[in-house]
């Protein structure tokens, strides 16, 4: 048998549950707004690195960061896991990459992967690419709401 009190407690709590997804609903907003502003200020650095249009590094983004993971696993199957990924979609996305870079970027070993020197080049440019988005990124969310 619910008491007065825990009637009372239901509509404030499910009023709370809609009050805190209404405010999570516009912290992602501002963050997704902010974030879009922000890839503004990382066009022109990557289109003088690389040479590419907005809409190839648009595509090329969430690639640098498969990339960066693969990296640093020399692993295919860790990289999935780090990524919360299967290996197959590591490697279907290592494919685009391959083909958008032109270069097998790694080559397969009996204990993972090694980095073509044309990844080992571009490991660079790319980490600093993603860096800067992650500043962006921590930057937009220490700012308070306006």
């Amino acid at each position: 048998m619910t008491t007065t009190s825990e009637a009372a407690a239901a509509p404030r709590a499910s009023a709370t549950l809609r009050w805190s997804q209404l405010v999570i609903g516009i912290i992602c907003m501002v963050m997704i707004a902010n974030l879009q502003y922000g890839w503004t200020f990382f066009v022109p650095g990557i289109q003088k690195t690389f040479g590419w249009d907005r809409a190839s590094i648009q595509f090329a983004f969430t690639l640098f960061v498969l990339f960066e993971t693969v990296l640093t696993e020399r692993h295919v199957g860790r990289a999935a896991d780090r990524l919360n990924l299967t290996p197959s979609a590591v490697s279907h996305g290592l494919g685009r990459l391959r083909q958008l870079l032109n270069d097998p970027l790694f080559l397969r070993t009996p204990k993972g992967v090694v980095p073509t020197a044309r990844a080992t080049e571009l490991a660079e440019p790319i980490a600093d690419i993603l860096a800067r988005v992650r500043r962006v990124v921590a930057t937009a969310k220490s700012r308070p709401l306006a």
